[in-house]
């Protein structure tokens, strides 16, 4: 990053690099043909995760407006931390859209689901280190990537609606 930019914008900045590369690994690119004909394109399961998962974190912090040295570390990564440090108003302005947009039917309410991905940066960034091959991580990624993909809208949304912070 540039040294001309200050310690938000520069948070701002990459906050929106890693949205481009969370959605340059869901895009489904490469399509190749498999044994029966059929035209499939893959999309990158745990970088998309992990990407999305950073880029909310770092909107968050954007919007909390705090430094990082001033935040304690075992709260630095866990969404669901760094939401509550939120102002009320944009926590109910975050909630609301999520709840409003959410369409799976499992029923699940906004703090069930950041409950459940607050540390998915942390668990899936060296997601080799834990039991993925048993099936216990890989069954979340599509819970993960629908609601991160409502959580950055509305971060993103959010974050550059206040520049000033």
């Amino acid at each position: 990053m540039s040294e001309y930019y200050d310690l938000q914008t520069n948070i701002l900045l990459q906050a929106d690099d890693f949205v481009e590369a969370y959605q340059r690994c869901i895009r489904g690119e490469n399509p190749e043909v498999d044994e029966y004909g059929r035209v499939r394109s893959h999309f990158i399961a745990i970088p998309a995760v992990v990407n999305a998962a950073f880029a909310c974190e770092l909107y968050l912090k954007y919007l909390i407006g705090l430094k990082i040295e001033e935040m304690p570390h075992k709260e630095r990564h866990d969404l669901k931390a760094l939401y509550f440090m939120l102002d009320t108003p944009l926590q109910n302005q975050i909630r609301q859209y999520v709840e409003a947009n959410w369409t799976q039917p499992d029923g699940r309410s906004f703090d069930d689901l950041l409950g459940r991905a607050k540390d998915v940066f942390v668990l899936w960034r060296y997601i080799f280190e834990n039991e993925h091959t048993d099936g216990y991580m890989g069954c979340f990624v599509n819970e993960y990537l629908s609601f991160f993909e409502l959580f950055i809208a509305i971060l993103k949304k959010l974050a550059h609606e206040n520049k000033e912070i």
